[in-house]
């Protein structure tokens, strides 16, 4: 791998503030039936679940750390380690295997530096795979922040994910 497509910082994540998240404490009642909702907004602010919002939570609404930690890790939209600044998600469905998905998400791994569930030392990606997202007929499908990149081949997976990098550069 060229060093080019390394990450160029090794930046670990944000420190977290605790001004942050008092306020939005404040917003919901001390009820264990607000902890989705909580962990919904504590995510809005920070990007991810951070291990001190997690104790912060609990206190607040008067239920066990492990029940916080069983809800965000049980739902996929919720995290608890930092996600880079941008989204990729390969497809990995039948369709998009057949017409060549293994090579892009190769492509796209040796681009960034990581493998799927990881992201980057400078947070700018985060890679995922899933299963299928509907769109066979674009196969194979990449998508960047929620923005589709259909019939997708390893060289076009790097020039799209160039794109992004740059556009942080500018």
């Amino acid at each position: 791998m060229s060093q080019s497509n390394q990450p160029t910082t090794q930046q670990g994540p944000p420190p977290v503030d605790p001004a942050l998240l008092e306020p939005i404490l404040q917003e919901f009642p001390r009820q264990p039936d607000q902890l989705i909702p909580l962990l919904r907004a504590v995510q809005d602010v920070y990007g991810y679940i951070p291990p001190e919002a997690v104790d912060r939570v609990a206190a607040h609404l008067r239920v066990s750390r492990a029940n916080v930690l069983g809800v965000a890790s049980f739902y996929t939209h919720f995290s608890l380690t930092p996600q880079g600044r941008h989204k990729v998600c390969v497809c990995r469905g039948t369709a998009c295997h057949v017409r060549g998905s293994k090579q892009v998400l190769e492509a796209v791994c040796q681009e960034l530096g990581i493998q799927p569930g990881e992201t980057t030392p400078d947070l700018e990606f985060t890679l995922q795979t899933v299963v299928c997202v509907g769109a066979c007929a674009l196969a194979p499908v990449m998508i960047v922040d929620g923005t589709y990149y259909g019939k997708t081949d390893p060289r076009r997976a790097g020039t799209i994910l160039r794109y992004y990098r740059r556009e942080r550069q500018e």
